[in-house]
């Protein structure tokens, strides 16, 4: 220790001449002045790791805003899922830049935006300029992060129940209904007649819901009733036991057919023996009284769809 306060002191001399030489001598003849200047060596250390704990934590903060930005960006990607490299890129850009605006610290580099087999992989970097560490030599720092998304198209069913009582016969309101069920068709079937992972499915209701004759095997025996030379039209009655407002099915609990009583005042139809009974939905006259026509299971077909649209003509 002494041989190196001796150098010290040697240096002291040649650096402060003249009346600091004797404060240089106090100084190494004093313990108090050697600890002091081994503190001053030793505090700069301190100050540069305090500096580095500094900017890493800003580059910590920016590398959770980059990945943030790059997952906002990759889901939009994964809603469109397009091969088409301008598409993927456009839509990207347009969501990664929004979650990371050019006023956030860190500049965004080596952005990048892929799509295949259903795969949307993204990544990217961002060049974080230091404060400190600057005194090291070492003037940014860069932080990269990285996602990748599975795109599962699971597509869309929609089912319009589309009103047919008597009160819609009144005001226009039919049209209207036909209306805007063409303009629903028109917004998701877009420029498409047969899209993939698009199907929608048609349910008209009157007095009854009619699941068509072909479906006669979840019934029960339609034959039990006597209607002279009228045949079931296709309407049921719900189903009881909470299994009308599921989708379970048990051959022991099938519909029962539904038929709309001979009345004498309301509808006379005396099973068919003296009157004439309108089949043709929805039937005034009759056991099929306004059955409505039949339901128009899921489809993706857009022309099916048109040609029916729930409601009679």
């Amino acid at each position: 220790m002494t041989r190196e306060l001796d150098k010290v002191a040697e240096n002291a001399k040649r650096i402060f001449p003249g009346k600091l030489d004797g404060l240089a001598k106090r100084l190494w003849q004093c313990d108090r002045g050697a600890f002091a200047m081994i503190f001053a060596i030793a505090v700069i250390p301190l100050v540069i790791a305090a500096g580095v704990a500094v900017d890493l934590s800003r580059a910590f903060l920016v590398k959770q805003r980059l990945a943030f930005a790059l997952d906002s960006a990759g889901l939009a990607v994964g809603s469109i899922a397009t091969d088409d490299t301008a598409d993927l890129n456009a839509e990207f850009n347009k969501y990664f830049y929004a979650n990371y605006p050019s006023s956030n610290l860190g500049t965004p580099q080596n952005l990048s935006v892929t799509y295949d087999a259903g795969i949307v992989t993204v990544s990217g970097e961002a060049v974080v300029e230091t404060a400190f560490m600057k005194i090291a030599g070492i003037n940014d720092v860069t932080v990269n992060a990285s996602a990748q998304m599975e795109v599962e198209t699971t597509g869309l069913e929609v089912v319009l129940v589309l009103d047919n009582t008597g009160s819609m016969g009144s005001g226009g309101k039919l049209t209207a209904l036909k209306d805007t069920g063409q303009e629903l068709i028109d917004t998701l079937f877009g420029d498409e007649t047969a899209p993939d992972t698009l199907k929608m499915g048609l349910v008209p209701f009157s007095g009854s819901v009619n699941i068509g004759t072909s479906m006669s095997a979840y019934v029960n025996d339609t034959t039990a009733y006597d209607w002279g030379d009228s045949d079931w039209g296709g309407c049921v009655m719900a189903r009881s036991g909470g299994d009308d407002q599921t989708d379970t099915y048990s051959t022991s609990d099938k519909w029962d057919p539904f038929y709309w009583a001979d009345h004498n005042s309301y509808n006379n139809w005396d099973r068919g023996t003296w009157y004439n009974i309108d089949d043709s939905p929805p039937s005034y006259i009759g056991p099929n009284k306004y059955c409505p026509l039949e339901v128009t299971p899921l489809t993706n077909s857009r022309t099916a769809l048109e040609n029916e649209r729930g409601c009679p003509s």
